[in-house]
């Protein structure tokens, strides 16, 4: 079960309350141009209204860029990638070009979230694997039909980590042009991860924010989707 592939990673930085952040949203334009270069949507928000609306944001055909006054979420879509190595080094880049923008503001904390899909044949073998590597008694019911955990621990001393597993059923459909209607073409199911690797343990410890905490994360989390598998996930072997 180490086999997977990797359908998302996100960016995640959350920084003091910046009022004037839609004053930005062409620099971040300009800056973000190489692989954002759809127009973006800046919404006409008084600038005292709540913080968590989006301010301005981008989607392009695999990518998408969310920014309101307290945080700023980049989205990479990567739908079906393995290799782990061309992931990251496309990532980087993306984090390298967001960085300096970032860093202008007063930063908390970052998190780096990976959303993981390991494939099975049936439900059968989904609760088998969940009845196996949680312990978790409801496991042993044979009337079980869904079934998810999360948990959230430090990691190395520094960080949290906040996992995410669940059962997840996606259906394919053809176009049939000739009837005008979708015919159901296949069915995927499996188990899906999502990994959350955040420095904000680091922020209740009044530890300073620094840029280096950008390649930081990013090693530490890389690292980790590497060396670990599902039955890490599921039973908490999460340290490295």
């Amino acid at each position: 079960m180490t086999n997977f592939i990797i359908h998302s990673v996100q960016l995640i930085s959350v920084y003091d309350r910046n009022y004037d952040i839609r004053k930005r949203a062409f620099e971040f334009e300009k800056a973000l141009m190489p692989f954002l270069r759809k127009p973006y949507k800046i919404t006409a928000v008084p600038d005292n209204e709540n913080p968590e609306i989006p301010r301005f944001e981008a989607i392009d055909h695999n990518c998408n860029l969310v920014v309101n006054q307290v945080r700023s979420t980049f989205t990479q879509l990567f739908e079906e990638h393995t290799k782990i190595d061309l992931v990251r080094e496309l990532f980087h880049k993306r984090i390298d070009t967001l960085k300096p923008l970032m860093m202008k503001e007063k930063l908390q904390f970052i998190a780096i979230i990976f959303e993981l899909k390991f494939f099975f044949n049936n439900n059968d073998e989904i609760f088998e694997v969940f009845k196996k590597y949680t312990n978790a008694s409801v496991t042993n019911k044979k009337d079980l039909v869904e079934f998810s955990l999360f948990f959230a621990r430090p990691f190395i001393s520094k960080y949290y980590l906040n996992v995410t597993s669940t059962r997840f059923q996606e259906l394919e459909f053809n176009l049939n042009l000739k009837e005008q209607i979708a015919e159901k073409k296949s069915k995927k199911i499996g188990i899906g991860v999502t990994l959350d690797l955040n420095t904000k343990l680091s922020f209740q410890n009044k530890i300073p924010f620094d840029d280096g905490l950008f390649q930081e994360i990013e090693d530490k989390a890389f690292s980790l989707i590497t060396k670990r598998s599902l039955e890490d996930y599921l039973g908490g072997e999460i340290d490295l």
